[in-house]
C-alpha cells in the first residue's frame, strides 16, 4: 500500500511540473540529463577504470553455456532482453509539432537518441558485469535493486544516499517527460476527433492542461494494480509490449506502402537510398520479434495459481483492440462507400 501511495505522490509531482511554466519543466529535464550523465555514465566510468574485478573475457565467457543450448540461442536471448532497454526514442516523434523543421530533425533525433541510449546501456552493463563481486552478486541476485549494493561495495556506504538522490532526479525527469509526450498524443487525437474535444483545449501559453490531467488520471488508476503484486509484471509487459506493437504497426504500414508504391521515400527530407528498404524490413522483423517476446506468457512472472487469462493478458487485450479497430475501419469504409454523399467533397 505504501508503494502505491508514493507512486501517487510521484504522479502528482509530475503533473505539477507539466502544469507550471515551461521554463521550470525545461530546467528539470536539464537536471535529469545531468543526473543521468553522473549517476549512469559517470559511475559506470569509475567502475570500469578503477573498480574492475574481472578481465574483459568475462563478457564473452558464458556465451552459449548454461541453460542456452547453443551460441545462437544465447544470442537470441540477449537480443530479446535488450528490447526492454532500447526504448524511449519514440518520444522524439510525439512532440514533432513543437519541433523546428520536424521532417528533417525528428528522424535524426530518433537515430541519435537510439545510438546514445544503446551505447550507454551497453557500456553500463559491461561496467557492472566487470565490477560485480561474486559474493555480492549472490546476495543481490534475488532483490529488486542489485545495482545499489554494487555501488556501496565499491565506493563505500557514504555513496548510497547521493546515488539514490541522483537516481530519483533522473526518474522524476523521465516521469515528467512521459506525462508530457503522452498528453501530446491525447491532445492530437482529440483534435482530430478521435477523443473528446475538451481534451484538445489549450491554455493561452499553448499547453494542453486538460490532456495532461486526463493522462495522469489514467496513470493513477493504473496504480491500483500495484495493490496486487501478482499483476505488476503484467502491467510492465503491457507498457513495453504496447510500444513494440505500435512500432510493428508503424514499420509494417511503412513497408506495405513502400512495396505497393503508395509511398515514395525519395520525396522525404531524410533519404536512405537503397538501404531504406532493408532497414524497413529489419525494423519490422525486430518489432514483431520483440512484441512476441514481451507478450509471451511466462508463468514465473505471475503467481503459481494465476488464471490463464492473466498469463495471456497482453496478447488478448492488444489482439482485442486490434480486432475492434479493424472492424470499425472496415464498417466505416463500407458505410462511406454505400453513402458517398455523406462523405463530402473530395
Amino acid at each position: 500500500m505504501s508503494l502505491v501511495i508514493w507512486g501517487a505522490v510521484f504522479l502528482l509531482v509530475c503533473t505539477i511540473l507539466n502544469l507550471v511554466h515551461v521554463s521550470v519543466f525545461k530546467f528539470l529535464i536539464s537536471l535529469g540529463v545531468y543526473a543521468e550523465i553522473i549517476g549512469s555514465f559517470g559511475v559506470a566510468l569509475l567502475l570500469f577504470f578503477f573498480f574492475r574485478q574481472h578481465d574483459f573475457s568475462e563478457l564473452y565467457a558464458h556465451l552459449g553455456t548454461g541453460t542456452a543450448p547453443s551460441q545462437t540461442a544465447a544470442f537470441l536471448a540477449a537480443l530479446a532482453i535488450s528490447g526492454w532497454a532500447f526504448i524511449g526514442f519514440d518520444a522524439c516523434s510525439t512532440i514533432a509539432e513543437e519541433t523546428h523543421e520536424p521532417k528533417r530533425m525528428v528522424p535524426r533525433a530518433i537515430f541519435l537518441s537510439l545510438c546514445m541510449v544503446g551505447s550507454v546501456v551497453l557500456f553500463n552493463s559491461a561496467a557492472l558485469t566487470l565490477s560485480f563481486n561474486r559474493e555480492t552478486l549472490q546476495q543481490t541476485s534475488a532483490v529488486s535493486d542489485p545495482v545499489t549494493p554494487v555501488i556501496v561495495a565499491n565506493f563505500g556506504a557514504w555513496a548510497e544516499t547521493p546515488f539514490l538522490a541522483i537516481v530519483m532526479v533522473a526518474f522524476l525527469a523521465c516521469g515528467s517527460s512521459m506525462v508530457q509526450y503522452t498528453s501530446r498524443i491525447v491532445f492530437s487525437m482529440s483534435r482530430e476527433g478521435s477523443m473528446p474535444a475538451v481534451l484538445s483545449r489549450v491554455t493561452s501559453a499553448g499547453a494542453p492542461h486538460n490532456a495532461v490531467l486526463f493522462t495522469v488520471l489514467l496513470a493513477t488508476l493504473g496504480l491500483l494494480f500495484g495493490l496486487n503484486d501478482e499483476a505488476v509484471a503484467t502491467v510492465l509487459a503491457f507498457g513495453t509490449g504496447g510500444l513494440y506493437a505500435m512500432f510493428a504497426m508503424t514499420t509494417g504500414v511503412g513497408l506495405y506502402t513502400r512495396l505497393t508504391g503508395r509511398w515514395d521515400p525519395s520525396l522525404g527530407e531524410l533519404k536512405l537510398g537503397t538501404w531504406g528498404l532493408l532497414i524497413n524490413i529489419a525494423a519490422f522483423i525486430w518489432s514483431v520479434f520483440e512484441f512476441m517476446n514481451i507478450a509471451w506468457p511466462r508463468p514465473y512472472a505471475t503467481s503459481p495459481n494465476a488464471p490463464w487469462w492473466q498469463l495471456w493478458a497482453v496478447p488478448l487485450v492488444l489482439g482485442s483492440i486490434l480486432t475492434v479497430t479493424t472492424l470499425y475501419i472496415l464498417i466505416g469504409s463500407k458505410e462511406a462507400s454505400a453513402h458517398p454523399e455523406k462523405a463530402g467533397p473530395g
